[in-house]
């Protein structure tokens, strides 16, 4: 049985909730690293009951806070010297600018700082488990990253931002994947699925049209029909996942994908 634990954001619900539980149910000790609240004990409660695990903790942080997430970075690592793996589904879209207290873009401290500060602040742990992995949820929406102005002072498009901490998630799969030992670093894009990813978003995304098309989208517990789903744990590969499939060869950046229509969206 399964003694380290996975860490994993993003499991208050839809897919991060979904993951946890099959984990769960599969015997894995696991941290749910979610936002202080009560859906987040909701989520909590409702994986250990259904999953009958009594070795799944809950650990709060606010991950557009840096602080946050050093503080709980570092009772995890209080309590677990090693790490079985770090699953970064958390993940936001918003429709207006807004700033973290860190005062950085919002989806960008949510989306790819979080993941990448966390990848760090774990990684003695996770290489000292000797098999452990990294996943991290991206999406086949992205857009180049301006570093000109990577805090969006300038104009602001929530879609657009969305899609560069998508692929600045890409490029960070391809990274460690390459550097670390001992690791195995992965990203998915998981298509149209059916969560609350848009919760906070006005415009297209959250349209009347969009919601009804949404759906038709798979809900997190079920697998599209026409999917082929790869088990809650997957193969052991060397080198990083490209973003549409598991391969076991170090794939090149994917080119930045065009604007879908508007009565579509990608998670």
């Amino acid at each position: 049985m399964p003694t380290s634990p996975i860490i994993i954001t993003g499991a208050s619900s839809g897919m991060g909730k979904a993951a946890a539980l099959q984990l769960a149910q599969l015997g894995h000790p696991l941290v749910l690293l979610l936002h202080d609240g009560q859906k987040g004990r909701d989520a909590h409660a409702e994986i250990v009951q259904r999953s009958g695990n009594r070795a799944v903790e809950l650990e709060h942080a606010d991950l557009a806070s840096q602080a946050d997430i050093g503080a709980a970075a570092a009772r995890i690592l209080e309590r677990h010297k090693r790490l079985a793996g770090f699953i970064a589904n958390a993940g936001a879209h918003f429709s207006e600018r807004t700033l973290s207290p860190d005062g950085l873009e919002m989806t960008l401290a949510i989306n790819h700082l979080a993941p990448f500060l966390l990848t760090n602040l774990l990684h003695d742990a996770l290489k000292a488990h000797g098999a452990a992995r990294i996943v991290l949820t991206a999406s086949s929406l992205q857009f180049p990253f301006d570093f000109a102005d990577y805090n969006r002072d300038r104009a602001y498009d929530g879609y657009r931002v969305y899609g560069q901490t998508k692929l600045a998630n890409v490029q960070f799969t391809f990274a460690p994947a390459r550097r670390l030992e001992g690791i195995t670093v992965n990203c998915l894009a998981p298509g149209l699925v059916r969560t609350d990813i848009y919760r906070r978003t006005r415009g297209a995304p959250a349209s009347s049209h969009t919601r009804y098309w949404r759906r038709s989208w798979p809900h997190p517990k079920k697998p599209a029909k026409n999917s082929s789903a790869s088990p809650p744990i997957l193969p052991r590969r060397k080198h990083a996942a490209s973003i549409s499939s598991i391969t076991n060869r170090a794939a090149p950046s994917p080119p930045p994908m065009t604007k879908p229509p508007r009565n579509s969206s990608g998670r």
